[in-house]
């Protein structure tokens, strides 16, 4: 008598893939499904309408995804030591849409041994430097909740991480130990800000309320504080945050801060971040809802 093994699950859910990677917390992503389950739509398209996640990221997460599974299904469940290669920086860059293949691979033949690609791209012109602030961390992220999702990879492991059309190629060594986490309290946060007049004619507004709150992680490297602009309509250009990195600016797309250094497992730091919000064009007196959604995660 023979049977039939039952067809098992896809690797790698995209909803749990979002949530070990600390890309969009576990509850947005139960309200996403539920919504996808009423819709139709898909999970991703769902978390973008909901302004959780920026599309181009998602549009990384799901390559990335793919790339996992098919990966394992060549190798059938063995062990291995090797990633897709869409683990890279310079493939994440990518996915997002942020350089094209002939970019990338003009960057990986141009690039000194010892250069970093990131740093070959921005010489380019090819990516502003607050894209890589936020695709490196991003990397981080993915590369965790891969390594953390028991998929028969090595927890340690070199591997090329970019593909070039002719000799050039970067690798990266990755190690992975104890998976990171993060507790955050918030205490308070603002819910929107107000534009008088003399803020458009001074260019800028002092938001009164600081988002207050307490971070405890085990990350000895410190965590990302990736904040994800919403559509504001020409409102604000750009933000100037202090309390958590010096000088930190990034445009009204949003960055990611990263607070390295100072962290102890077991002691919780406290910040209070305020906002300058440099106005844009379309400005107008009145009160205006929040722009950003904030999420913290270890790096």
């Amino acid at each position: 008598m023979t049977t039939t093994p039952k067809p098992t699950d896809p690797p790698l859910p995209l909803g749990e893939f979002l949530s070990s990677a600390g890309l969009v917390p576990p509850d947005q992503v139960k309200y996403a499904l539920d919504l996808q389950r009423a819709t139709g739509e898909r999970l991703g398209e769902v978390l973008v309408r909901q302004a959780a996640i920026d599309p181009k990221d998602i549009a990384a997460v799901v390559e990335v995804q793919q790339q996992v599974r098919q990966h394992l299904s060549h190798d059938k469940g063995h062990s291995t030591h090797a990633l897709p290669e869409c683990l890279s920086v310079g493939e994440l860059l990518v996915a997002r849409g942020d350089v094209s293949r002939a970019v990338l691979n003009q960057a990986l033949q141009n690039k000194p041994t010892d250069a970093e690609l990131g740093d070959v791209l921005v010489e380019m012109g090819a990516v502003q430097p607050e894209t890589l602030s936020h695709v490196v961390p991003l990397q981080k992220r993915l590369l965790s909740a891969v390594l953390c999702a028991g998929l028969g990879f090595a927890f340690a492991f070199a591997t090329q991480t970019a593909r070039a059309a002719g000799s050039g190629s970067s690798r990266l060594l990755v190690t992975a130990t104890v998976p990171r986490n993060i507790q955050l309290t918030t205490k308070s946060h603002p819910a929107g800000f107000t534009v008088t007049e003399q803020d458009i004619a001074r260019g800028y507004v002092e938001v009164a309320q600081a988002s207050v709150f307490d971070i405890k992680t085990n990350s000895a490297e410190g965590v990302a504080v990736e904040f994800h602009g919403l559509h504001n309509g020409g409102v604000i250009q750009s933000v100037q945050i202090t309390g958590g990195a010096s000088n930190f600016q990034m445009p009204a797309s949003g960055g990611v801060m990263l607070i390295q250094g100072g962290w102890h497992p077991t002691v919780a730091r406290s910040f209070g971040l305020r906002y300058r919000l440099n106005l844009g064009p379309n400005a107008q007196p009145g009160v205006h809802p929040w722009p950003f959604l904030m999420s913290v995660s270890a790096l």
